[in-house]
């Protein structure tokens, strides 16, 4: 059965936050943590996992929502204690909202099962709310759920009415655009032009003219153009290089240092 058929919208009954202190605090130093200016909500769907989240740890299962915030430290992607789990993940971005359903199996090996972009009204409504909690005093777990729950279910209800009834497809727009949300929201990390043509469905030779002909770029040079946007804001606001290097994907420190020295 398609698990895009069998997957239930949850009900949100807890939100983890920076503002939660009831997780475990973190003792291993070499857990990857990942920082970065976006800003992104993770909502199980199904699984338990162990999750890091401003230097505590969690666990998250259906029913709770998870808020990382601007530079925030998290744990970035998958572990290899992660199994079986279905998860969707939303992306704040400058001008829409991306939404991502993760599979992820044995080891923390994962797939993305489906890719949605939603409305830009619907991130500007969930910034303003955050915004509006951080200005607060003494923040509670109640005050997080009275400012948050609302917003986050209003996406939810978005992302279950397009997976079952789409208003716009791959087909709508143009490939290009497609590929540049995909590339910003994973910030070039696993965008190999293989990885770009299985999430498509488009050859890579395709993908590949189709890009440079409607944006005058390359892939590559798109995805070199986001790391080095990326790397900047993360090294302004004291990211080590270590953790860069993981978030973008690079095979070592020293790979991603040799490439920064090259691009910048």
């Amino acid at each position: 059965m398609n698990i895009l058929q069998t997957i239930e919208k949850p009900s949100i009954r807890r939100i983890i936050s920076k503002f939660s202190s009831d997780g475990t605090p973190k003792t291993a130093t070499d857990l990857p943590e990942s920082r970065h200016q976006r800003r992104e909500i993770l909502i199980p769907l199904s699984g338990k996992q162990r999750y890091m989240l401003n230097e505590r740890i969690f666990d998250f299962e259906p029913g709770c929502a998870g808020l990382v915030d601007h530079f925030i430290s998290h744990t970035p992607f998958y572990t290899g204690n992660d199994q079986k789990l279905l998860q969707l993940w939303v992306f704040l971005c400058d001008d829409y909202v991306s939404t991502s359903l993760f599979k992820v199996y044995t080891g923390g090996k994962y797939d993305i099962v489906l890719h949605l972009r939603l409305p830009s009204e619907f991130g500007k409504i969930i910034e303003q709310r955050w915004d509006l909690l951080n200005l607060q005093e003494n923040v509670t777990q109640e005050m997080v759920m009275d400012f948050m729950r609302q917003p986050i279910e209003l996406i939810l209800d978005e992302f279950f009415l397009q997976l079952h009834h789409p208003a716009s497809t791959l087909n709508r727009e143009k490939l290009s655009d497609f590929l540049k949300i995909y590339i910003r929201t994973n910030m070039g990390r696993n965008c190999s032009i293989a990885e770009l043509s299985k999430i498509s469905g488009y050859s890579a030779s395709h993908l590949s003219h189709t890009f440079q002909k409607e944006t005058g770029n390359t892939i590559r040079g798109f995805i070199d153009r986001v790391r080095l946007d990326y790397t900047r804001s993360a090294l302004n606001n004291g990211s080590k290089q270590k953790e860069i290097a993981y978030e973008l994907g690079f095979s070592s420190p020293a790979a991603f240092w040799n490439w920064f020295r090259k691009h910048k």
